[in-house]
């Protein structure tokens, strides 16, 4: 069995370190055989954790990324994370030593205060939240509905989420949050008017509550006003908001406990949510979506439906990005910003277009309102949308730009 490392994120550098230590607890993995960071989860009781001296410098290299509204933030390989843009909202650390009237230095990568030891980060239009290598969570942005789990209206230093047990992922939506748990439930805080926290009432709550009904759920997603789960039986399980059909029922009725997705025709290997949509990648490398997925009101439905024109098999998903299996970046829907990084003026494409300069070396993309951001093979970050703040560049760019590498990363 490969040996792991124990609490924190390390670097490749670290992984011959040679330093033993007896006696385990929670982590964030690295497969010390082939050197690449692994999940998070729990060591055998007795096995020897390998740690890095507190001299060695963290890997900052770019490991995954996410993108919400108009802010982007990478995690690194040492388990940092270095967010940029959001200046519209709150969602992003605005450094005391910059003007709020000067976006030039603002709008580079930088490190977010308290983020260290991450292994995960979720994104959405005004907060974001990361968790832990131990499995806490902290939260960070707009707070009017108590998605950070406390009485504050906004903060731009992550803040401590007072959840007792360790979680195994977190999944952020528009203005409500929830956790995947390690015994497999889900709790959630924040909005619930419209039964976003899935617990049967319909109301908000700054405190963490369990969502009914859920048991062995392996996956978890979340949109602007709703959510879903996926188990390790292979069911879809959606609860919120469903003005679009996006929880995937014949009825156009929100539901604040989940409800069971039909006529999936394949089984599905990760869920993505976005405003009004929800899509399932499945096992065989397709993609199929429910809800708001045309240009018009006639084209919703609550029957999961192939995404066609993509010509590749799928390896991951955003909320209307996708990669292929030859590592090509193709986006989809609403192209206002160029958000769809492709030459075509229309503003909204219903099959997948390729993303300039895209079509290999892609390892995942990201997506927010205005902006999408690609995490490349060779380690760098390219942007691409709304020139308003996500970029990721300094200097002022006048209209919607084609895909550029994010800078300081």
């Amino acid at each position: 069995m490969a040996r792991r490392c124990l609490s924190a994120v390390v670097s490749h550098a670290c992984a011959a370190s040679g330093l033993v230590l007896a006696g385990c607890g929670w982590f964030v993995g690295v497969d010390f055989d082939s050197g690449h960071p692994r999940d998070g989860g729990i060591p055998d009781a007795g096995a020897s954790c390998d740690i890095c001296p507190d001299s060695a410098i963290p890997d900052p290299r770019p490991m995954s990324l996410a993108a919400g509204g108009f802010h982007a933030c990478v995690l690194t390989r040492g388990g940092d994370v270095k967010c940029w843009g959001g200046y519209i909202v709150p969602a992003v650390l605005w450094p005391d030593d910059v003007p709020r009237d000067s976006l030039t230095e603002t709008l580079l990568p930088r490190a977010m205060p308290g983020l260290t030891g991450i292994r995960s980060i979720s994104l959405s239009e005004g907060h974001g939240c990361a968790v832990s290598g131990d499995g806490r969570v902290k939260c960070w942005g707009h707070n009017e509905y108590g998605q950070l789990a406390s009485s504050k209206l906004s903060t731009d230093e992550p803040v401590d989420i007072p959840i007792l047990d360790p979680v195994e992922s977190v999944a952020v939506g528009g203005f409500h949050t929830c956790v995947l748990m390690l015994d497999h439930t889900v709790k959630c805080w924040g909005y619930g008017r419209n039964g976003a926290l899935g617990n049967g009432a319909a109301t908000s709550s700054t405190a963490p509550v369990e969502v009914g009904g859920l048991v062995e759920v392996t996956a978890l997603s979340a949109g602007l006003t709703h959510t879903c789960a996926l188990t390790t039986g292979g069911a879809v399980k959606c609860w919120g908001l469903n003005d679009h059909w996006q929880l995937g029922n014949s009825w156009m009725a929100s539901s604040s406990i989940p409800v069971h997705v039909a006529d999936i025709p394949e089984s599905v290997l990760s869920l993505q949510l976005g405003d009004g949509t929800t899509c399932a990648l499945s096992q065989n490398g397709n993609v199929f979506c429910w809800g708001d997925i045309g240009e018009t009101d006639a084209a919703k439905t609550p029957t999961p439906v192939k995404l066609l024109g993509v010509g590749a098999l799928v390896s991951s998903l955003a909320d209307g990005c996708l990669v292929t299996t030859a590592g090509g970046a193709k986006c989809w829907g609403w192209n206002h910003n160029r958000e769809l990084g492709h030459g075509t003026p229309a503003f909204f494409s219903a099959t997948p277009v390729d993303v300039d300069g895209l079509t290999s070396g892609v390892q995942a993309v990201g997506r927010g309102d205005g902006v999408a951001c690609a995490l490349m093979a060779a380690g760098n970050v390219t942007c691409w949308g709304s020139s308003s703040g996500a970029l990721g560049r300094s200097g002022h760019f006048i209209g919607n730009q084609p895909p550029m590498d994010v800078e300081g990363l």
